[in-house]
This record gives C-alpha cells, structure tokens and sequence, in this order.
C-alpha cells in the first residue's frame, strides 16, 4: 500500500507539532495503524487533542454580611472558575544580543498560567439571615484528560491558496490571537507567531492542536 506524504506551506507546522499527513486509498480503513473509514482522495493527520472541558452552573447564597454579629453557619469555598493553562510568549533570549534586527534576539517561550480562583462565604442556611445574594457561580469542569493522538481530517495540499492561507490569517487577527505584521504577510507562509495564534486558538476552542484540521478551519470561518 503507497503512503503518500504531504509537504505543504504549512510543512513546518506540521512537524513542529508532528502530524502525520496522508492521503489514504480505499483500504485505509482495513489497515491497522491509518485512520478508520478514510475517504479516497481525503487528506488525514495523526494530532495532538486537548483537554476537553464543559461549563458548569452553580448557585450559592453568597453570605455579606458579618458572622461575629451573626448566629449563621457559613462555608469558605474556593472555586476554580478557569483552570491552569499554558500559552506561548515571545521574550528576550539574550541581553547581549547585538543584532541589527531585534526580533533576532526574542524566542518564543511557553508560559505557564495559573487557574482563575475566586474565594466565596457561602451561607448554607439561608433562613439565619438576609445578607446574602444568590449567585450563579459558572466554572470549568474537566470532562476529558487530552495529552494523546487522534486522527483528524486536515485540508490538503491543493487546497492550501493564498485565499485560504488569507483566511486564516485574517480570522486570526480579526479575533485578538494575532497581530499581524508588514513581514508577516509578504508571502504564503506561516510565521512564528500566526503558528503561535493558531495553537492558542486550537487550545482555547478545545480543537486538535498543531494542524489545519478540518474542525479548526470551520470554527475560523475558512472556506475552502
């Protein structure tokens, strides 16, 4: 069985986050190891997935008032309204650096972010007093742990246009992920920071990471 590779402008994104491009035949799907129920003609890559988690809503009766002047019973809670994520930043690599261009001396670096956590009192018998305030308290739960590889459906390579790459790059910008340079968009290919945008974006819409799978292009509105 011929595996074909793809080699597209989009190469070294893919083997940053390495993806496994393939352009399946028939009998994909009865081959142990390519993804199952391949369409012929289809392109497919093996990727990273995210954690996957759901908003969930709780109300509480959020105590205001004073538990010395008050018989009440109350409960301290902290919640974890986002949990502890990571994003890409680009920081000094060298203080000595002495080239002429100053992205020469920035590196892309990973930056851990804590979780979101708000302390509540929580009156847990609303009948002792009337300072309080009901709250719908909505937070993110975990629903699945990611870190493993699926196979997804990714755009292939004749369909890789300056009209799609455009696209992209513009859904990018457009909502916050990217600011978009003059030497960014000199040609049809992807900088380190439009690579850096779409992983954010992946990560926080909880898509694939690291690809142009078809369920990232959807959510950016790119038609194709």
């Amino acid at each position: 069985m011929k595996i074909k590779t793809i080699f597209t402008t989009i190469g070294a994104l893919m083997l940053l986050m390495q993806c496994i491009p393939l352009a399946p035949t028939s009998s994909s799907k009865l081959t142990p190891g390519l993804p199952p129920n391949a369409k012929p003609g289809s392109c497919y890559a093996k990727c990273l997935m995210p954690d996957q988690s759901s908003t969930q809503s709780n109300y509480v009766a959020v105590y205001t008032g004073d538990e010395n002047d008050e018989e009440v019973d109350i409960e301290t809670r902290e919640i974890i309204l986002k949990p502890a994520s990571s994003k890409w930043e680009k920081k000094k690599s060298d203080r000595n650096c002495l080239s002429a261009d100053p992205n020469d001396c920035l590196v892309w670096c990973k930056v851990n972010i804590p979780a979101e956590t708000k302390i509540y009192k929580v009156l847990i018998d609303t009948s002792q007093s009337q300072n309080f305030y009901m709250e719908d308290i909505k937070h993110q739960v975990l629903t699945k742990k990611g870190g493993y590889r699926e196979w997804k459906e990714v755009i292939c390579t004749n369909q890789v246009t300056d009209k799609v790459y455009a696209q992209i790059r513009n859904s990018l910008t457009q909502n916050g992920y990217y600011k978009e340079e003059a030497e960014s968009s000199k040609n049809n290919s992807f900088p380190p920071e439009l690579k850096s945008a779409l992983i954010a974006f992946q990560k926080e819409n909880q898509l694939p990471i690291g690809e142009l799978d078809h369920e990232t292009l959807d959510a950016l509105g790119v038609i194709f």
